[in-house]
């Protein structure tokens, strides 16, 4: 009996193995970098101009059908001409970065900055087709951006030969479980004929 445990929680202890090897979490990226041939890619956005992107990462890997998106951040960056605070000192500018439903303000200086993903609707949106659409405006002032970048922490679900493990092991246990019953069935007919004999 001890040996029938051991076999099992043996088999189950490996069925635990690898029936989350697929639930390991991976990062999906894709960047968006500008094409706009001065500068080294870094375009200029003026006062109330922006410009707009969609990220996928679907060419990255990423399958929409089998993974979900857990948490998301998008990092952006920045070059301010600090020559404008020479001529004026109460310059300054804002930028807005706009995600699906959510909305980014911050005082733009040189430099990167990361923003997290937060809404429901925008990780469900990149969990059920793998991409989803920005844009950054320059509200107040200006700057010049160069790139974009989307981070997404996703997981993949249990892969399918670890089901088929699973039922298998569960057909053989159900097998075992009816051998034993008829070994004992059998048994206890033959107990019946012997008291009789005595």
């Amino acid at each position: 009996m001890n040996r029938l445990w051991s076999i099992l929680t043996g088999f189950l202890l490996v069925l635990f193995v690898v029936g989350h090897a697929g639930a390991v979490p991976h990062t999906y990226s894709d960047r968006f970098s500008p094409d706009s041939g001065y500068m080294s890619n870094w375009i200029f956005l003026g006062q109330n101009s922006s410009i707009s992107w969609e990220f996928d990462l679907t060419g990255n890997g990423f399958n929409p059908a089998r993974q979900d998106v857990e948490s998301a951040s998008i990092g952006l960056n920045f070059f301010d001409r600090d020559a404008d605070r020479g001529r004026n000192p109460f310059t300054w500018e804002l930028a807005m970065l706009s995600v699906s439903n959510e909305h980014a303000l911050w005082e733009v200086d040189s430099g990167r900055y990361n923003f997290s993903v937060h809404s429901d609707s925008s990780l469900a949106q990149l969990s059920s087709t793998g991409k989803i659409n920005a844009t950054l405006t320059a509200l107040w002032g200006d700057f010049y951006f160069n790139e974009a970048v989307l981070d997404a922490n996703g997981t993949a679900p249990v892969p399918e030969p670890a089901t088929m493990v699973l039922l298998g092991a569960g057909l053989v246990i159900l097998a075992g479980v009816a051998r034993r019953r008829r070994k004992k069935a059998g048994s206890l007919d033959s107990f019946p004929a012997m008291e009789a004999a005595c």
